[in-house]
C-alpha cells in the first residue's frame, strides 16, 4: 500500500560534515513537525559528481580511506562516523539522489517544497547546480526559508536562470541583508530577513531535543569555547591575541573545537558529535568564533560571544545577526585592537530581542506553509451559500437582520467573493430588498444631500478617471451611501437599539477574548486561515510584529488599526449607552465596565499610535463629562486606574515613539511629507475628479513603492483617486451626521457612529 504523500520536502545541504549544516537541517525539520506537518529531508548528495566536475575540491575514495573510515583511524573519519550516526538517528530522509540527473528523472513528491537554510544559493559552492533552486519541481508550491547566497553578486551567466527559478517561489525569505538586495535586483521582490533555523529552537528546546542536562559531563566548569572555520576567513593572528586577552581577564581555560591540535596550552576537543557540539556551547563561559553557526549557538545560549569577521568579505551573515541583536561589540575585525575588548555585552537585551525575532520568524514560516497547504479552494462556494442564507433571513424578518448586519459590519468587510466584499454584497441586497418591500422613505433621511454628493463623487471619479475600478466603486457606494439609508430607518426605536447593542456586545466580547488569546499564544489562526483561503481578501494583513515589547493585537479584524478604531468607537458608543441608561438590560449594564476595560486594553495592545492618541483624547472628554456621574460608569474608574498603572512603561514607550519612530519601525514626518508631496502632485494631474478609484495602489505604488508605501494617511489616496470633490464630499459626509447627533436621541447617535464608522476608523488609524 502506497504511503501517504508528506506535506513538505526540505532541500538543504544537510550531509556536509559541518556542525551548522547538520544542525540547521535538523532544526528546520523539527520546527515544521512541531507545527503539526509531516516532512522529510530530501537526501540530495552534496557535493556530488556534478559539483566535482565543475571544480569543487574532491579527495578520491580509496581502499585505504575506506578502511580508515571503518575503523576510525584518524580524527576526521571518527568525526564523519559521528555525523552519519546523527543523520541516522535524527533525520527523516527521502531516498538518496546522487546527482541532478537522478532527481530530475524521478523527483520526490510532496505537497510543497522548502529550500533552506544554509548556503544553498551560493554559486561558488553549488557550481551552478539549479537543484537547490527546485528546478525539478513543476507543479507544487515552493517556499524559501532563510536561504543564503553568502555573496553580493551572481554571475551574469547564472543570473537569468536564478531569476526565472526564484520567481516561481510562493514565499521567499533570506538569512542576510545581502540576499535581500540580490533578490530585489533580480526579480524586484521585497523579501524578509529571517532567523537561521537553529535560532528557531530556544536553548531549552535544544537541550530537551538531545537529552542534555546542564553541566553534565563537563570536565571544566569555566572555559572559553573556541570554534574556528578557516575555509572562509583565516582569523590568524587576531584570534590567538583575542583568546589570550580573554584568558588574562577571565582566568578561564580554553576548549578548542577542531579536528587537530592548536596553540600550546589550548585544550583541544577532537571531533565532537553534533550533540556534543551543542552541549559545549550550552556550558561555555564565553565563545570565540569565526563561524556563523558558532555565533548563532552562542547568542542562543546567552553567552558572551566574540565573532571574528573580514570587513572586506561579501559574506555578511554574522554581521547581520549580531547587529539585529544590538551586539555590535561582539563583532571583531581582523585588525581590531583586542585591548579594547568589551566584556559588558547586554546579553539580557539580546536574548529578549532574539525571542521577539524568533516569534516573528516562526510565524512567517507557519504562515507560509499554511498558505500553500491549507488553501481551501471551495471556500468561495461556502461564502456564497452563507450570503444566500442571510438574504433568505432578510425575507423572514427584514428589520431584525438589518440591525444584526449593522452590528457585525466590521468582520464582514473582510470577506470577498469575486473581488466584491461580502458586506458590499449584503448592503446592496439589503437596499434592493428594502426598495422591493417599500420600506424606504428616502425623503425622511436627513443626510440624503451629503450621501448623494459622496455617491456622485465616487461615480464620477470612476467614470472619468484614467484608472477605472468598478469593484471598488460598487463596494464604496453600497457601504457608504446605500446601507446607511436602510439602517437609519431600521434603528428607529429603543427596541431596535437594544437589539443592536445586544449583538454589538456579543461581537465585542468575542473580539476581546480572541484578542487576548492571540496575545497569549502569539498566533492568530483565524487571520492566517483567511489569508490562505481564496474566498478572503488578499489585503488582510497578518500582523506578527512586536511593538513596545508585545505582539501587536488585531484579533479577527483585518489590521491592527481597524481593531483599535473599532474598540475606540465602541467605547464611545457603550459609554453613551450607559450614561443615557438606554438600550442595555440589567445584565449588560453590570458588565459594561468590564467591556470598556477590555476595549481600552485591546486599543493599547494594537500598538497603533494614532489610535491610542485618539482614544485618550476621547477619554479625557468622556471622563470630564456628565458620564462620570453615572454609577454604572463609575465602576470602570478603578479598572481604568489599574490598567493605566500596569501600562506605565508601555505608555512611556508609546510617547517616546512619536518622536523616535525608528524604535517602532513606524512612519515619521519625513515619510508623511514625501507622501503628501506625491499626493499633491498626482492630485494636480486631475484636481477636481481625481485619477480614478484604486489609482494610488494600482499605479502610483507600482512606480513609487518605497515612497508611497501603504499611503499612511487615508487622505493621500483620497486626494489622488477622487480629487478635490472627493475630499470635500467626505468632509461633508462625516460632519453633517455628527452635528445632527449632538441634539438628538440615543439611537440617532448610534446611527451616526455606524454611518461614519468605516471612514472614521480608517481616518483615525491613518490620519
Amino acid at each position: 500500500m502506497e504511503s501517504k504523500i508528506k506535506d513538505l520536502g526540505i532541500l538543504t545541504m544537510h550531509r556536509v560534515v559541518n556542525y551548522g549544516s547538520a544542525l540547521q537541517a535538523y532544526a528546520t525539520q523539527r520546527v515544521i513537525e512541531n507545527m503539526g506537518y509531516t516532512c522529510e529531508i530530501i537526501d540530495y548528495m552534496y557535493p556530488n559528481v556534478f559539483q566535482y566536475q565543475r571544480g569543487t575540491s574532491y579527495t578520491p575514495i580509496t581502499f585505504k580511506s575506506k578502511v580508515s573510515k571503518f575503523f576510525g583511524l584518524n580524527p576526521y573519519w571518527r568525526k564523519v562516523n559521528k555525523f552519519e550516526k546523527f543523520y541516522r538517528d535524527y533525520f527523516h530522509l527521502s531516498p538518496k539522489y546522487n546527482c541532478p540527473e537522478e532527481i530530475n528523472t524521478n523527483p520526490p513528491i510532496y505537497r510543497a517544497y522548502i529550500t533552506g537554510s544554509d548556503q544553498v544559493w551560493n554559486p561558488v559552492h553549488t557550481k551552478g547546480d539549479l537543484t537547490f533552486l527546485l528546478d525539478f519541481v513543476t507543479n507544487a508550491p515552493q517556499i524559501s526559508y532563510a536561504s543564503s547566497f553568502a555573496c553580493n553578486n551572481i554571475e551574469d551567466k547564472l543570473k537569468q536562470q536564478y531569476s526565472m527559478l526564484l520567481d516561481k517561489y510562493s514565499f521567499l525569505s533570506v538569512r542576510e541583508k545581502n540576499g535581500q538586495g540580490l533578490i530585489k535586483a533580480m526579480i524586484g521582490r521585497k523579501v524578509p530577513v529571517v532567523l537561521d533555523p537553529t535560532l528557531l529552537l530556544s536553548a531549552q528546546e535544544w537541550l530537551t531535543a538531545f537529552g542534555i542536562n546542564a553541566a553534565r559531563h563537563v570536565k571544566r566548569k569555566n572555559y572559553i569555547l573556541v570554534y574556528i572555520l578557516k575555509y572562509a576567513v583565516d582569523p590568524s593572528p587576531i584570534i590567538y591575541k583575542l583568546i589570550g586577552e580573554l584568558q588574562l581577564r577571565t582566568g578561564a581555560e580554553v576548549v578548542y573545537i577542531g579536528d587537530s591540535g592548536c596553540e600550546k596550552n589550548i585544550w583541544t576537543k577532537v571531533s565532537p558529535s553534533p550533540i556534543e557540539f551543542v552541549e559545549l556551547f550550552a556550558n561555555a563561559t564565553c565563545v570565540v568564533t569565526s563561524s556563523f553557526h558558532g555565533t548563532a549557538f552562542a547568542v542562543n545560549f546567552g553567552k558572551k560571544v566574540f565573532s571574528v569577521i573580514d570587513d572586506k568579505s561579501s559574506d555578511d551573515r554574522i554581521k547581520t545577526l549580531l547587529e539585529s541583536l544590538n551586539l555590535h561589540s561582539s563583532i571583531i575585525s581582523l585588525d581590531a585592537n583586542v585591548s579594547d575588548l568589551d566584556l559588558n555585552q547586554d546579553i539580557i537585551f539580546a536574548q529578549e530581542s532574539l525571542r521577539k525575532q524568533r516569534i516573528l520568524s516562526i510565524n512567517y514560516l507557519r504562515s507560509s506553509i499554511h498558505s500553500v497547504l491549507i488553501k481551501n479552494k471551495n471556500m468561495s462556494i461556502w461564502v456564497i451559500l452563507c450570503l444566500m442564507a442571510f438574504i433568505i433571513m432578510l425575507f423572514i424578518d427584514f428589520d431584525k437582520y438589518v440591525i444584526i448586519a449593522a452590528a457585525w459590519i466590521l468582520p464582514l468587510q473582510m470577506l470577498v467573493v469575486k473581488q466584491f466584499s461580502v458586506m458590499s454584497c449584503i448592503s446592496l441586497a439589503i437596499f434592493l430588498l428594502a426598495v422591493l418591500k417599500g420600506k424606504l422613505k428616502i425623503y425622511k433621511y436627513p443626510f440624503i444631500l451629503s450621501s448623494l454628493l459622496l455617491g456622485t463623487s465616487i461615480l464620477l471619479s470612476n467614470i472619468y478617471g484614467v484608472f477605472k475600478h468598478w469593484g471598488s466603486c460598487i463596494t464604496m457606494i453600497s457601504l457608504e451611501v446605500l446601507f446607511p439609508i436602510v439602517v437609519w430607518q431600521s434603528i428607529k426605536s429603543k427596541h431596535e437599539l437594544r437589539l443592536f447593542l445586544k449583538h454589538s456586545f456579543i461581537f465585542l466580547t468575542a473580539l476581546i477574548l480572541y484578542g487576548l488569546f492571540e496575545e497569549i499564544t502569539r498566533d492568530n489562526p483565524i487571520i492566517r486561515f483567511m489569508q490562505s483561503s481564496d474566498a478572503f481578501s488578499g489585503s488582510i494583513g497578518y500582523t506578527d510584529e512586536i511593538r513596545f515589547g508585545v505582539k501587536r493585537m488585531q484579533s479577527f479584524l483585518p489590521l491592527c488599526g481597524a481593531l483599535g478604531c473599532c474598540c475606540t468607537m465602541n467605547f464611545l458608543l457603550f459609554g453613551f449607552a450607559a450614561q443615557k441608561r438606554v438600550g442595555l438590560n440589567q445584565k449588560q449594564v453590570k458588565y459594561v465596565p468590564y467591556l470598556l476595560a477590555g476595549l481600552l486594553l485591546c486599543t493599547l495592545l494594537t500598538g497603533t499610535r494614532s489610535v491610542i492618541a485618539g482614544f485618550f483624547c476621547m477619554l479625557v472628554y468622556f471622563v470630564n463629562s456628565q458620564t462620570i456621574k453615572s454609577r454604572k460608569i463609575q465602576r470602570f474608574i478603578p479598572l481604568l486606574v489599574v490598567i493605566l498603572f500596569l501600562s506605565i512603561g508601555f505608555l512611556d514607550k508609546i510617547i517616546v515613539s512619536f518622536t523616535d519612530t525608528q524604535s517602532v519601525s513606524g512612519s515619521n514626518s519625513d515619510m508623511r511629507e514625501m507622501q503628501f508631496n506625491l499626493a499633491l502632485y498626482f492630485m494636480g494631474v486631475s484636481p477636481i475628479l481625481g485619477n480614478g478609484l484604486a489609482y494610488t495602489f494600482e499605479y502610483v505604488q507600482a512606480f513609487f513603492p518605497d515612497e508611497i508605501l501603504g499611503a499612511e494617511s487615508v487622505w493621500f489616496p483620497l486626494m489622488i483617486d477622487q480629487g478635490l470633490l472627493g475630499v470635500v464630499s467626505y468632509l461633508i459626509y462625516l460632519l453633517f451626521p455628527l452635528l445632527y447627533a449632538l441634539k438628538k436621541k440615543m439611537y440617532v447617535v448610534v446611527f451616526c457612529i455606524l454611518l461614519c464608522c468605516r471612514k472614521i476608523f480608517i481616518i483615525i488609524a491613518r490620519y
